[in-house]
């Protein structure tokens, strides 16, 4: 259920955040971090349930979504963002940084 909820509001709302979702997807929200794990310091979003992740990681595999970095301003203007020091990319870092994405609908 949460996984269509999360692409069919990014169908509607292109280049949707991951403080969108927190904010307009019930039960989005919760306490795990959601990483890469080719990256487990590059934080996505600290603040995610394990519904949440999960959808967004099967909406990613299945290549309905894309995930594309994202300006931090987008996450100000929304008035969420993590308090973490920003990443500059998908890169190896010795303590956790917050990098800002956002999700894209695969045309249908």
């Amino acid at each position: 259920m949460m996984k269509q909820q999360i692409v069919d509001y990014i169908r509607k709302h292109p280049t949707a955040t991951f403080a969108n979702l927190d904010r307009d997807i019930p039960g989005f929200s919760g306490e795990l971090a959601m990483f890469t794990p080719e990256f487990p310091n590059v934080i996505l979003w600290p603040a995610v349930s394990s519904e949440g992740i999960r959808a967004l990681g099967e909406l990613l595999k299945e290549g309905a979504i894309i995930m594309k970095k994202a300006s931090q301003l987008s996450y100000f203007i929304d008035g969420k963002r993590p308090t973490l020091r920003i990443a500059a990319g998908f890169k190896s870092y010795e303590k956790e940084r917050w990098l800002p994405v956002c999700f894209t609908a695969k045309a249908a």
